[in-house]
């Protein structure tokens, strides 16, 4: 989610090898990109004259801590793990740790994932549960999914056959970007820390055969037993907030290994450009606000940048967007860089025009469709797909009839394309054929709309903290607006 992260993660890939983890689990996102697999996956030679010099690959340099329960690299001599299938993890107790990824259906070609549910079946799986690869005290689980997902029960169902009822286990679960605990039976806990790095998590969960869980179990009501064995806090991953949590002064919180990464990854930041300023934002734009509301990051995006980098040569344009993970941040006041733009939306989709001649009535019935379910976005605060559209407006600020605007031209993004053409096949029994939008032989990108958007409107030069007052009261088209709040 920064200007760090390439499908070709060669900058991202040195900051995080410096981390002291002691065990990771791959992500849909680590597998998805078949130039990032190859990446992370593939070691390096360099000849000199002493001899020669082999670099390991990211997944190597983890020394068997990089786990991967269920995916599979293919190869052309056989078929092997991309990191490793379960860790011991050892002190004064064993944990056995295991990392699962959900049934993932949009792998690079060059990996295999298998299912979670035959993983558990598996003759390896079943043979360490045993314990003949090693005895444990407890059993950890990184997980790629949901703290609440059907398949956090399938794993410990099978665990819970095999070891017993009583073994501890302790899920940590991800991929759906938010804070949650469930209880899942009398010792065992699932747990999410969070989204983008915004949350450092904190489990305490027991071991077994340890005098402390049985004299608890023995002293407390069985309701009880959860709430004491199975501990969680969710620590906001902010310096001061971390530095006063554990009671530290300043100057003992800060370590030289610290600084020194700290350090490094400026120097990337810096050497890759992304620190660059490319605008100024005139106040904050927030990801979770309606579409009404002030400060609204898609009001913004729809009613302004939309409207005046894309639809403003069109007599009669439509553009819609799915909500969901388009963007993933808030965009703060101030100077706005690189990686900035880059957390705000990770993902560039491409834009696509979809269909011509479309009348307002039909439109309109494919808006109530598509904005028939909730979003369940921001709590359901904003529709399922924003829309903005340029149109002769009414007395009432809606887009006047089919009467006055013959036909639009609709546009969408690569990833609602599909959806939107067969809705639009369907309502108008018509074959629809998307194509991109080129700018000379480049293909159109909504974070090129934002880049073009604030270069024009946002220079850092002028005094723009009261660009809001003469944008809403001056008129940059004859046209109007329309978003799916007025539909």
């Amino acid at each position: 989610g920064t200007g760090l992260s390439e499908d070709e993660p060669k900058h991202l890939t040195r900051i995080l090898e410096q981390m002291p983890w002691d065990a990771i689990n791959v992500g849909n996102h680590d597998i998805e990109v078949t130039e990032t697999v190859r990446y992370i996956t593939s070691s390096t030679n360099m000849t000199t004259k002493t001899g020669t010099i082999i670099t390991p690959s990211f997944v190597e340099s983890w020394g068997g801590r990089y786990l991967t329960s269920n995916v599979i690299l293919n190869g052309d001599t056989g078929d092997t793990t991309m990191g490793e299938r379960y860790r011991f993890l050892r002190g004064e107790r064993t944990v056995l740790t295991f990392g699962f990824l959900y049934d993932f259906d949009d792998a690079s070609p060059l990996l295999t994932v298998e299912r979670v549910e035959d993983v558990i079946q598996s003759h390896w799986f079943q043979r360490v549960l045993r314990g003949e690869d090693g005895d444990f005290d407890a059993i950890l689980v990184l997980a790629h999914f949901d703290v609440e997902h059907p398949l956090v029960n399938v794993v410990l169902m099978e665990i819970r056959r095999v070891c017993g009822k009583t073994i501890p286990v302790q899920f940590i679960t991800g991929h759906t970007h938010y804070r949650g605990f469930k209880q899942m039976d009398e010792f065992s806990a699932s747990f999410e820390a969070g989204r983008y790095l915004d949350t450092i998590g904190f489990v305490s969960f027991p071991y077994s055969n340890a005098s402390a869980v049985t004299e608890q179990v023995e002293k407390e009501p069985n309701d009880n037993h959860n709430a004491v064995l199975f501990q969680h806090v969710f620590l906001d991953a902010n310096v001061d907030f971390l530095r006063k949590s554990l009671n530290i002064i300043q100057d003992e919180f800060d370590t030289d290994l610290g600084e020194a990464l700290s350090q490094f990854i400026e120097d990337t930041q810096q050497s890759m450009g992304i620190l660059n300023v490319i605008g100024c934002a005139p106040q904050k734009f927030e990801i979770e606000n309606r579409l009404n509301e002030t400060g609204s990051l898609w009001q913004l995006y729809m009613d302004e940048i939309v409207l005046n980098e894309l639809l403003q040569h069109d007599t009669g344009a439509m553009f819609m967007q799915s909500v969901d993970w388009t963007f993933r941040h808030d965009l703060f006041q101030g100077n706005i860089t690189v990686s900035d733009l880059i957390a705000v939306i990770p993902q560039d989709f491409v834009i696509y025009s979809i269909a011509e001649d479309i009348d307002y009535s039909t439109l309109k019935e494919l808006i109530s469709i598509i904005n028939a379910e909730k979003s369940g976005y921001a709590d359901d605060k904003l529709p399922r797909f924003g829309v903005s559209a340029v149109c002769e407006k009414d007395q009432n600020q809606h887009c006047a009839d089919d009467d006055d605007v013959k036909s639009y031209h609709v546009y969408s993004v690569d990833n609602n394309v599909r959806y939107l053409t067969d809705q639009l096949n369907y309502l108008t029994n018509r074959t629809f054929q998307s194509h991109k939008v080129l700018v000379g032989n480049q293909q159109y990108t909504v974070k090129m709309l934002w880049e073009q958007y604030i270069g024009n409107n946002w220079s850092c030069d002028k005094q723009n903290s009261e660009y809001y007052d003469v944008a809403t009261t001056s008129s940059y088209f004859s046209k109007g607006v329309l978003t799916t709040v007025l539909i």
